[in-house]
């Protein structure tokens, strides 16, 4: 295990006190054309009409063109106009059956009516978001939103929200926890992304109950931050993250902020624990502590930094230091 004291002459490194910033909306967009097979906010083909949703209903009679905005009675039923005048039960039709309905109701008075019905305003079905987000309560939903849609549309995330450990509660009682780290930054649009489903309670907990956060950069296969209430071992979070198959096992670096304008970068050869049994490697984390797995063997400081910069957005510029060559070799920033 090589130790490198880098005195960083930058802002430092200061993750323990927070996961990294985040623009869940972006993340939304870029899962949201694959994961979504409707359009969020717009109910589908299959959204059963209840009390207090709104449809507007559109005719063309074949001389006039009528259109008025009808809500559901408590008892399901709607008031059809347009000559029809007769009170019809729909509750748990879907709009295209309470299109058919009106418009065979209408041809007992016009001979070749066209009817459009199209949701106003959905008040049946509703879900609750609650915790750490800007914005939250209850509201309604149309059975097309993924989770990532209706946090995003109300608000996103604060910044000490916990996104490893977003909880879904479903009406029956089931609960889901969902580590949303894995669609903001890596992108996994393969990953089916929940859909929220009436009477959903949407949890977003907060960092600050968990003691421990680590990060990890690189190549893993689930990089992000690892939250836990007990301090943990570096093969116990490395094993978390899992490495790819393209990750250079011989080489992993622990970033630690020491402090104000101080950070250590060690280099640890994370190979010796399966190949020479070296158990030394497996170093005690402590929070706020940075893994980066590189693709290839990195020979210099700043390539390390540089690496994890984008992920932080912590560290803006940084100093050319010494070319990490063997055991116990020190970089440091040079003088003036």
């Amino acid at each position: 295990m090589k130790k490198i004291a880098a005195w960083l002459l930058i802002a430092p490194l200061a993750l323990a006190a927070q996961a990294p910033q985040l623009t869940p909306a972006a993340g939304a967009a870029q899962t949201q054309t694959s994961q979504t097979t409707g359009i969020p906010g717009l109910p589908d083909a299959n959204y059963a009409l209840g009390p207090g949703d709104s449809i507007r209903v559109s005719a063309f009679t074949g001389n006039e063109y009528l259109e008025q905005t009808i809500t559901l009675a408590e008892d399901g039923t709607i008031f059809i106009p347009f000559s029809v005048n007769k009170l019809v039960d729909v509750r748990g039709k879907t709009p295209s059956q309470v299109r058919d309905l009106i418009q065979t109701e209408m041809r007992q008075t016009f001979l070749n009516p066209v009817v459009q019905v199209l949701t106003s305003n959905l008040g049946s079905k509703r879900a609750i978001l609650v915790g750490e987000i800007t914005g939250g309560g209850t509201f309604p939903i149309s059975g097309n939103e993924t989770l990532l849609d209706v946090i995003a549309s109300h608000g996103g995330f604060s910044q000490r929200a916990n996104l490893a450990e977003v909880q879904i509660t479903h009406a029956g009682g089931k609960r889901v926890s969902v580590n949303l780290y894995d669609y903001i930054l890596r992108n996994e649009t393969n990953l089916p992304i929940p859909k929220i489903e009436p009477g959903d309670v949407i949890y977003v907990p907060s960092t600050e109950a968990v003691s421990n956060k680590y990060f990890l950069v690189g190549e893993f296969r689930t990089p992000g931050v690892i939250l836990s209430q007990e301090k943990l071992k570096l093969i116990e979070v490395v094993q978390k993250g899992g490495l790819t198959n393209i990750a250079n096992a011989k080489q992993i670096f622990l970033v630690r902020s020491k402090g104000p304008g101080n950070t250590d970068i060690t280099e640890i050869a994370y190979s010796d624990l399966y190949k020479k049994g070296n158990f030394n490697v497996d170093v005690p984390l402590e929070t706020g502590d940075v893994l980066y797995a590189p693709k290839n063997r990195i020979g210099r400081l700043t390539e390390v930094i540089a690496a994890i910069a984008p992920i932080t957005s912590l560290i803006s510029s940084f100093l050319v230091f010494g070319t990490i060559t063997g055991s116990g070799t020190t970089a440091t920033a040079p003088t003036k």
